[in-house]
């Protein structure tokens, strides 16, 4: 079933009335160039006179002494009759338009919390790659202090090591020249220090490859940080792109909510204006009857009685253009029912 804006006004139900025994009717019918003229094209007036010659409940033929009986007045009038048929047909039209709208408001409202678990999805999931991506920078600082820890170990064991042997060298060669009884000869002197040059030597270039090792690990510590920095760049852009993407769902869905409103309000203030315009015609014909017939008692009393006087039948039975009431018909949607759909501030 297609929303009720999109459909066209409907036409009022045949309705009728009794006055005087004659019977007057709304009904149904095609294009007519029988007067009055169609409403909204569909509805035209009809006249069912009775199968008598009674005219508003009056004789036409002459009673004793060759009068016309007066008319008694109408016990109510038709558009008194008639004004609570069309303010019910209002209502139900305001009911039926009104659920149609909540329907589809419902249905807004449904979108806009899915929209709204997307971005908690999505902060969320970025919440996770960050946490992981932390762990795995916290995993490659670690690998590079225990990489940097276990050079510096074995340069320090190394460097040990080779002071040791040149200490143990320099003793057995002191011991050596010692026995050879040249322990203090120049060329004793040269020899007793070579050990230790050597091991100096051997210290410096475990420090240079220490310090190269250190280098190396430090700037591969720095390619896993900026890894890190770009991918964790990458995923705060990521959602920022997605939430700015759904926001701007979000604001279109809450435009088309308020669309909705303005063109459920625009088609049920068409509907009402169409019922409106047929209480009016209603009444007008209903006036236009009574006056008809009120205007042939009159005729027929001047023709059963020339020089009588008429006036009486026509200032009773006629009656001026009335304005029909205004229907009596709520608002598609209360206060209550607008902040409940977001449409009303407070």
């Amino acid at each position: 079933m297609s929303p009720f804006w999109n459909q066209k006004p409907r036409t009022s139900a045949p309705q009728s009335f009794m006055s005087g025994g004659q019977s007057f009717s709304t009904q149904q019918t095609g294009l007519t160039s029988s007067a009055p003229s169609s409403v909204g094209g569909n509805t035209a007036y009809s006249y069912n006179p009775p199968v008598s010659g009674g005219v508003l409940g009056a004789s036409t033929s002459a009673p004793a002494g060759g009068q016309l009986s007066q008319p008694q007045p109408q016990q109510q009038q038709p558009q008194q009759q008639q004004q609570p048929a069309f303010d019910a047909q209002a209502e139900a039209s305001r009911q039926r338009a009104a659920a149609e709208l909540q329907e589809a408001l419902g249905q807004y409202d449904y979108l806009e919390q899915q929209m709204q678990g997307q971005i908690g999805e999505a902060g969320t999931q970025k919440t996770s790659a960050l946490a992981s991506l932390g762990e795995q920078k916290t995993q490659a600082e670690n690998r590079a202090g225990s990489l940097t820890q276990e050079a510096e170990e074995s340069t320090t064991t190394a460097s040990r090591k080779a002071l040791s042997t040149a200490q143990d060298v320099t003793k057995k060669n002191r011991n050596v020249l010692r026995a050879m009884g040249i322990l203090s000869s120049s060329a004793a002197g040269e020899m007793l220090s070579k050990p230790m040059e050597e091991y100096g030597t051997q210290a410096a270039d475990l420090q240079q490859t220490f310090i190269k090792r250190k280098g190396q690990v430090e700037d591969w510590l720095s390619e896993r940080i900026v890894e890190y920095n770009n991918a964790k760049t990458g995923i705060e852009d990521q959602f920022n792109d997605i939430v700015n993407k759904i926001n701007t769902d979000i604001r279109f869905n809450k435009s088309q909510k308020l669309n909705a409103v303005q063109q459920a309000n625009a088609a049920f203030s068409e509907q009402i204006a169409s019922l409106q315009f047929q209480a009016q015609e209603y009444l007008n014909a209903a006036t236009e009857y009574k006056n008809n017939m009120a205007m042939q008692m009159a005729q027929i009393q001047s023709y059963q009685s020339p020089g009588a006087d008429v006036s009486g039948i026509l200032s009773q039975q006629m009656q001026a253009p009335q304005q029909a009431k205004p229907l009596q018909v709520g608002t598609l949607m209360s206060d209550e029912d607008k902040k409940k759909y977001g449409l009303l501030s407070g």
